[in-house]
């Protein structure tokens, strides 16, 4: 319906977008809290972290094992 539109601009869009409200053209979703969002980010950012510090210390064998 809205890929029908000759123009698009953000009124036509709200415009389509209400109509398919109007009509029950539409599936419900389901959006994650954003406690959810968080954990998640918090999760990336341990797994970032945990490599990086596997980097540094496979660094540091290699060296010890080179010169040392």
């Amino acid at each position: 319906m809205l890929e029908a539109q000759r123009y698009k601009t953000d009124r036509n869009d709200a415009r389509g977008l209400a109509q398919l409200v109007r009509s029950g053209w539409f599936k419900p979703v389901h959006a994650k809290s954003d406690a959810a969002n968080r954990m998640k980010l918090f999760l990336a950012h341990r797994r970032t972290l945990k490599r990086k510090l596997m980097d540094i210390e496979t660094e540091v064998r290699h060296s010890l094992k080179m010169f040392g």
